[in-house]
C-alpha cells in the first residue's frame, strides 16, 4: 500500500477511536443533564406546590390583616412627638403627610383633624394608648395638639416627653365606647376621691382644732410659761388646806382637851358642892 494510504489509514483509525470517546463522553454529558432535568422540573413542581400555598397563606393574611385594620383609618409611623405634663403634644406631621387637609381649621367646612396617639417601646412592637388629641395648628411637616380630656397627674405617668409614636386618624367604635365608659367611671371616682378628701380635710380641721382644745385645756392644767396651771394651784391649795386640816385638828384636839378640863372641874364642883351640902346638913339633924 502506498504510504499515504497508510497514513490516511491510520488516522481514520485515530479519528474513529476519538470519535468513539467524544460519543462516550456526549452520553455521560447528556444523561448528567438529563438527570439535571429531571431534578429541575421535580423542584419547579414542588415550588409551584409551595409558592400556591404561600399564595393561598397570603392572601388569608391579608385578608386578616384588612380585617383587623376596619376602623382604625389613616396611621402615621413613625412619628417623632414631644409632649409636655400639660398634655400638649408637638408631632413632626402635616399635610405633606397626609394630615388634614389644605386649609383645615380656617372655616368649619374644614375642621382640624383629630388623631388617636399611641407611646411605642421596644422598636414598635409594644404600643400604650396615650388619648385623642385635636389638632389646633397644622403645617406641612409639623403639627400641635390640644388634649380632648382634662388631664390628670396620672394619666401621663410613664409617658416620655418626647419620642417615635404611632398617630391614628381614629380607632374602631367599641374601644371609643370602652374609653368613654371608662373615663367616665374615673371621672366619678376621681369626684368621690374629691369628696372623701374633703371629708378627710373638714374630719382633720376638727380634729387639729380638737388638739388646739385639748392643748389650752392641757396646758391650764399643767401651766405654761410662768403660769403655774390649775393642777399646781389645786396642789398649793391642796397643801395649804392639808395645813389648814391640822391646824384645825390641833385646834379641836386643844378643844377637846379643855373641854375634858370643864368636865373634870365640873366634876370636881359637882363633888365639892356635895360635900357641902353634906356638911351643911349636918349640924341640922343634931
Amino acid at each position: 500500500m502506498h504510504t499515504l494510504g497508510k497514513v490516511l489509514l491510520w488516522l481514520n483509525v485515530i479519528g474513529a477511536v476519538g470519535a468513539c470517546v467524544l460519543t462516550a463522553k456526549l452520553f455521560d454529558v447528556r444523561n448528567s443533564w438529563a438527570e439535571k432535568v429531571e431534578k429541575a422540573q421535580d423542584d419547579v413542581a414542588a415550588n409551584e406546590k409551595t409558592l400556591a400555598e404561600s399564595e393561598e397563606e397570603f392572601q388569608l393574611l391579608k385578608s386578616q390583616l384588612h380585617d383587623l385594620s376596619i376602623g382604625w383609618g389613616n396611621t402615621w409611623y413613625p412619628v417623632q412627638v414631644n409632649i409636655n405634663p400639660q398634655g400638649q403634644m408637638f408631632a413632626q406631621v402635616g399635610r405633606l403627610q397626609g394630615l388634614g387637609t389644605p386649609g383645615a381649621g380656617v372655616d368649619a367646612n374644614t375642621p382640624l383633624p383629630i388623631v388617636h396617639a399611641f407611646m411605642t417601646i421596644n422598636n414598635g412592637t409594644e404600643s400604650r394608648y396615650v388619648g385623642v388629641f385635636q389638632a389646633v395648628q397644622v403645617d406641612d411637616n409639623q403639627a400641635q395638639f390640644e388634649p380632648l380630656w382634662k388631664v390628670e397627674p396620672e394619666d401621663l405617668a410613664g409617658v416620655q416627653p418626647s419620642g417615635e409614636w404611632r398617630l391614628r386618624s381614629e380607632i374602631p367604635a367599641r374601644f371609643t365606647s370602652e374609653l368613654t365608659r371608662l373615663r367616665t367611671d374615673r371621672v366619678t371616682a376621681l369626684r368621690a376621691r374629691q369628696d372623701k378628701l374633703r371629708q378627710l380635710q373638714a374630719q382633720t380641721a376638727q380634729v387639729d382644732d380638737a388638739k388646739t382644745i385639748l392643748q389650752n385645756r392641757v396646758d391650764q392644767l399643767e401651766g405654761k410659761d410662768d403660769d403655774p396651771g390649775l393642777v399646781a394651784m389645786l396642789a398649793d391649795e391642796e397643801e395649804k388646806r392639808n395645813a389648814e386640816l391640822f391646824e384645825l385638828d390641833a385646834i379641836r384636839r386643844q378643844i377637846k382637851q379643855a373641854d375634858d378640863k370643864i368636865a373634870n372641874l365640873i366634876e370636881q364642883l359637882e363633888s365639892l358642892e356635895q360635900q357641902v351640902a353634906s356638911n351643911s346638913a349636918a349640924p341640922a339633924s343634931n
